[in-house]
């Protein structure tokens, strides 16, 4: 395996403590959207202290949150994502697991692994996902462009309803916004891109 595609780690966010990070194997991520009128901050606790949950983000978008799930099984995952959606709050949860990933582990980012940035200091960064759908015979190209673009934390080959996930930290929003206008939306192959802006619950 090439130093660079490596299992994902926690993200940042609310950090299950019954979770085992360094013994997983595998990743998936659940994107899910939260009912009209539920308590917003009930869920993401509920979410948080889920089992195998290790990262958990508000993001603003029609979906309203990016969790990181990781067990020593896929059969457990799927478990996981079964739970999660039929919670009586959630409206609607997208299935990604995690087939193959690479990491910045670039200073000036924060830590990949451990999300060492913290919103709260001076200079933070602006973060936020992006979700990928691109046509088969063009996805090895456009997962190697995104994977090196400037800013990308994670990029994640997943399955599902989408083939990549993108986490990516910049200074600001301009630039964030930037990238996916100018450096991802024009590859060719690619069918849409979605982004979703990370928001920080405890300054709201």
């Amino acid at each position: 395996m090439d130093e660079n595609q490596v299992k994902i780690m926690p993200d940042k966010g609310q950090i299950n403590k019954n979770a085992s990070p360094q013994e997983a194997l595998e990743s998936a991520y659940c994107i899910v959207r939260v009912r009209t009128g539920a308590e917003f901050s009930e869920v993401y606790r509920r979410l948080c202290a889920m089992r195998d949950v290790v990262g958990c983000d508000a993001v603003h978008d029609d979906y309203h949150l990016v969790v990181l799930m990781q067990a020593d099984d896929a059969a457990r995952l799927q478990t996981q994502y079964d739970a999660i959606k039929t919670l009586e709050d959630v409206e609607e949860a997208l299935y990604l697991p995690v087939v193959e990933s690479r990491q910045n582990e670039n200073p000036a980012l924060g830590n990949a692994r451990t999300g060492t940035v913290q919103p709260h200091e001076k200079g933070s960064f602006v973060e936020g996902y992006v979700l990928v759908e691109a046509e088969k015979e063009h996805l090895s190209k456009v997962y190697l462009h995104c994977s090196q673009l400037e800013g990308i934390v994670t990029c994640a080959l997943v399955s599902g309803a989408y083939q990549l996930l993108l986490r990516i930290k910049q200074k600001n929003y301009h630039r964030l916004k930037k990238v996916l206008t100018e450096k991802i939306r024009p590859m060719l192959g690619l069918l849409r891109a979605r982004q979703m802006v990370v928001i920080d619950l405890f300054r709201m």
